[in-house]
């Protein structure tokens, strides 16, 4: 909807919503978006902050392990050396213990 004012100017081929767009565009308002959002959040309120931080590298990782056992694609060995030390960056951070802050001695 906040875009699609900008379709004459941006785009010059035809433009038509038909059902199969609309469901694809409320599956990712919906699934991919309300959904996912509302359930990384509620993740996130019951962890340690650092263990959030580290999460954000799983969403890359776990796109790449779709696209290897969904689509077929592959990665060089560069890329595979990235991916398990993104890995074991994100398991190691888990088990940091975090100890809240000492107050500091008004002199």
């Amino acid at each position: 909807m906040v875009i699609s004012p900008l379709i004459p100017i941006v785009d010059d081929g035809p433009w038509a919503l038909d059902a199969e767009a609309a469901i694809g565009y409320a599956w990712l308002a919906v699934v991919g978006g309300a959904l996912a959002y509302s359930l990384w959040f509620r993740g996130a309120r019951t962890l340690p902050s650092a263990n959030v931080t580290l999460l954000g590298v799983l969403s890359p990782l776990t796109a790449a392990v779709i696209g290897w056992i969904v689509l077929g694609q592959s990665m060089t060995g560069v890329q595979c050396v990235g991916f398990g030390i993104a890995l074991v960056g994100s398991i190691a951070g888990q088990f940091v213990t975090t100890y809240p802050p000492r107050s500091v001695a008004l002199r």
